[in-house]
């Protein structure tokens, strides 16, 4: 089917026109092109509707560029501009020709690549003919392309941008002009933007990705704010997973290796047009050699080799020593003279010519076009000349600096003197927004401040910081507002006051928090976003910054089983581990405060869960040096060896640990968990071993009553049957592991809780595994099925390993067609009936 082309142009140009539609013709009757413009409304219809429906209908646009077309206010207000919404939205392809001399760059479509590409007008070139022809070359092109570069817009536009962090807004925009063009005009699929702190790369990224979306370079943008912490990557991919397959996909991430975490971020994006920034990464870049350490090295490397048409933008301050195709990095510095002169002529600086030359030159002098200090400055002039030359008076004795320098002379000189000018209100505001721990909406800042100040006094502030460029802010998608402070900012103001001065601002905050977390809590399930959580998340935070170790420990408990049952393990380690590199230890110990040890025995846990065996051992050795004796601390020492040792499956060592705090706690009459214990002599699968984990499981049962128990009117758990039947299942005893099997299996449908939907994906699992060796292989296949149909979506990584399995025995099914058009509630009906069956084949 031919691509229809609409042309948009002056009629003054008609003459040109006609020529260009000449030298279209070879493609028109190769079918390849259809082309309408206005000259082809028929007599007798709406001239107007008639012109609209074909633009909406049309896959390509010429807008043939001269001063007659850019002063048509018809074209700029009609035709362009559901050009560029449609273009924005995939629907369209937009391509500027440059017919004759004008000022271009000064139009809408100045973004757009046009042709001929050297922007060489017709009129002016020595052969118009040729230059014509190079357009008909450019088209051409583009048709081998177009598939490719019109993607379809339903595949992603019910996704929306609130569920991602938001840029900084940008008020005043000076002296990027040249990356900023070579972000919009390369197509390098990795890009840093590096610099020292202050040089505008947050604010670089944040142009680029609103002109992107201007143009409609990319169907969507996604931003992701580190703010230069740890600990936070696999979270964050885990989230975008999520936002782009529409939550599809939902899983516990320490069930996942990064290398396969990122594998299914790569198959969720798909041939979707992205574009990703990831700002503030400071804390991924190993400082030794400058180079992406970790997860993000992995993140980076599948970026750059995946077949992909996103992009992935990173800012951080180190310079990244990394050179390889699709890579680019763009380093910062001061901004030159002239646009550092520019940026200060935005600030309309109130002062007669003359002085105003002098003093922008002084200014760049001065700052060396660093722009956040340009920009203290010239907010300072706005206040008044003298308030300017005052203050310059009183640091340009500090103002000596070179590039590795120049954050520490920001933080402790000019913006200590910049303090000394604001007012108690300011300066309330500012220690109050410094505390926060993420960016907040404008009324919800209000709210923790109204006890210290008006609305009227509040809004003033406020309106004054933000004039004084001590505040940034971010406008969300809704149109609300979120404010907090640059880094800079943040850590001169945190550093300037000791703990017990910080306390009653961290105070305020958490009795807000403390307000919205009350009512959200009876809505606690497991299952709700991250955003759900970070009210509570911030608590725990702002009270370990507070020193208030007894509360972050109450907090802790409230919401750790349901942050981790929803998946957002590595924010739980990022704030477990602040907590636990703070308090201390011996202290907390001796006092027995509430929930310390509870919460020490679950991070150690998830850490070697994880993986993260050294930092689990570290803590576990910190551990072990402050208790004495072997009482009950012993015990619990013992207890977190075991449960370590089981994760990193070096079960004789768990058992070894276990019953040594078995054999303490008889002695010392006190009753014993030793559920751990007896998972790792369970899965030791050493037969004596294995016996006495089913004796555990059983607890005093008789096998065969638990076995060819009435499932319907047991008291029993899911739990409790599939150990039961693991354990037989390892002894070789399979009738009696179906049994349990298949009542576990029953009861995973009927008990409600948070991780019901992964524990049908083991049970399916498990119960396929059975049938498989018992050669049943189309109830295999469809226990596989049922299992694949949860751990797509809850646990990606263990699917893979059903997948494998499910293929082994495709070849054995002579119906495996008609067993693969079966959709899942056929499946899950088969499943639930072969295990009533099974059940009642015993009674």
């Amino acid at each position: 089917m031919p691509k229809k082309v609409f042309i948009s142009y002056s009629h003054k140009d008609e003459e040109i026109k006609k020529r260009l539609v000449n030298h279209f013709s070879g493609l028109v009757r190769k079918e390849l092109i259809k082309i309408w413009d206005d000259r082809s409304v028929l007599i007798g219809e709406k001239w107007n509707q008639t012109i609209t429906k074909n633009l909406e209908n049309s896959d390509i646009i010429l807008f043939l560029i001269s001063p007659d077309f850019l002063a048509s206010e018809y074209i700029n207000e009609i035709e362009i501009k559901k050009t560029i919404k449609r273009h924005q939205n995939n629907e369209a392809l937009i391509i500027p020709i440059f017919i004759r001399a004008c000022d271009f760059e000064s139009s809408v479509l100045s973004p757009f690549q046009g042709a001929p590409r050297d922007m060489g007008f017709v009129s002016s070139a020595q052969n118009e003919d040729e230059a014509l022809i190079s357009i008909v070359k450019e088209v051409k092109n583009l048709l081998d392309s177009f598939n490719e570069r019109l993607i379809k817009p339903e595949t992603i536009s019910r996704i929306t941008q609130d569920s991602c962090d938001t840029p900084p807004d940008i008020n005043k925009w000076v002296g990027r002009e040249d990356e900023l063009k070579f972000l919009l005009e390369t197509e390098f699929k990795v890009v840093f933007i590096t610099g020292f702190g202050g040089q505008g790369k947050s604010a670089l990224a944040s142009k680029y990705v609103k002109e992107s979306q201007r143009i409609g370079k990319y169907q969507i943008w996604d931003w992701r704010d580190f703010k230069e912490e740890n600990y936070r990557l696999r979270t964050k991919i885990v989230q975008i997973i999520e936002r782009f397959s529409e939550k599809k996909i939902s899983f516990d991430s320490k069930e996942i290796e990064i290398n396969e975490l990122i594998d299914v971020l790569f198959d969720t994006i798909s041939s979707k047009k992205i574009l990703f920034v990831f700002d503030n990464i400071d804390s991924y870049v190993d400082y030794e050699n400058f180079m992406p350490n970790d997860d993000l090295r992995v993140l980076i490397d599948k970026s750059l080799n995946y077949n992909h048409k996103s992009r992935f933008v990173f800012t951080c301050r180190p310079f990244i020593k990394k050179a390889e195709v699709n890579f680019f990095q763009l380093r910062l510095i001061g901004l030159k003279r002239e646009s550092a002169i520019d940026l200060l002529k935005a600030y309309k600086i109130p002062v007669s010519k003359h002085k105003r030359d002098n003093l922008f030159k002084d200014l760049f002098l001065l700052t060396k076009g660093h722009p956040l200090w340009l920009h203290l400055l010239a907010a300072q002039a706005t206040r008044g000349i003298d308030k300017l030359e005052k203050f310059i008076t009183d640091i340009e004795s500090h103002t000596e600096f070179s590039e590795d320098n120049i954050s520490k002379i920001l933080s402790d000189q000019i913006i200590d003197k910049l303090w000394l000018t604001l007012n108690d209100n300011q300066k309330k505001l500012l220690r109050c927004i410094s505390e926060l721990v993420r960016s907040e909406e404008t009324s919800a800042i209000y709210r923790m401040m109204q006890s210290e100040m008006s609305w009227n006094k509040f809004s003033k502030s406020l309106k004054a910081l933000k004039l004084l460029n001590l505040i940034e802010s971010k406008t969300r998608e809704n149109g609300h507002e979120e404010i907090e402070l640059h880094p800079l900012v943040k850590s001169f103001i945190i550093s300037k006051y000791p703990s017990g001065e910080r306390n009653k601002f961290i105070s305020i905050i958490i009795d807000y928090y403390n307000q919205i977390t009350i009512l959200l809590k009876e809505r606690i399930s497991g299952n709700e976003e991250l955003s759900f959580y970070e009210n509570w998340l911030s608590k725990v935070e702002l009270a370990i910054n507070k020193n208030d170790f007894e509360n972050a420990l109450i907090y802790m408990y409230e919401i750790q089983e349901s942050v981790l049952t929803a998946g957002y393990v590595e924010e739980y380690v990022r704030i477990s581990k602040l907590l636990f590199s703070r308090i201390d230890f011996s202290k907390h110990i001796k006092n027995e405060t509430p929930y310390f040890k509870y919460e020490l025995e679950q991070f150690a846990d998830v850490l070697s869960q994880t993986s993260d065996f050294e930092l689990a051992r570290k803590v576990i050795d910190k551990y072990e040096s402050e208790i004495k004796g072997k009482g009950k601390d012993y015990i619990l020492l013992c207890k977190m060896w075991c449960r370590f040792y089981w994760n990193s499956n070096d079960f004789g060592k768990a058992i070894e640990w276990g019953e040594k705090a078995s054999s303490i706690s008889k002695e010392a009459g006190v009753e014993s968990d030793d559920h751990t214990l007896n998972l790792a002599k369970r899965d030791s699968k050493e037969e004596n071993r294995v016996k006495e984990a089913l004796t555990y499981f059983l607890r005093g049962s008789e096998l065969d009553a638990i076995v060819y128990s009435n499932v319907e009117l047991s008291s029993l758990s899911a739990h409790y049957y599939g150990n039961i039947g693991r354990c037989l299942f390892i002894l070789g005893d399979r009738d009696k592991a179906k049994q349990c099997y298949c009542r576990s299996y029953l009861l995973c449908y009927v008990e409600e809780h948070s991780d019901r939907f992964n524990n049908r994906g083991f049970i399916a699992y498990w119960i396929g595994q059975l049938f498989h060796r018992l050669d049943e292989y189309k109830v295999a296949y469809l226990f596989f099925r049922n299992s694949i149909h949860y751990w797509d979506k809850h646990n990606p990584n263990k699917a893979k390993q059903v997948h494998k399995e499910l293929e082994a025995i495709e070849g054995e099914l002579s119906d495996l067609e008609e067993l693969k058009k079966m959709d899942i509630s056929l499946i899950e009906k088969y499943c639930q009936e072969k295990c009533h069956d099974q059940i009642e084949l015993n009674h």
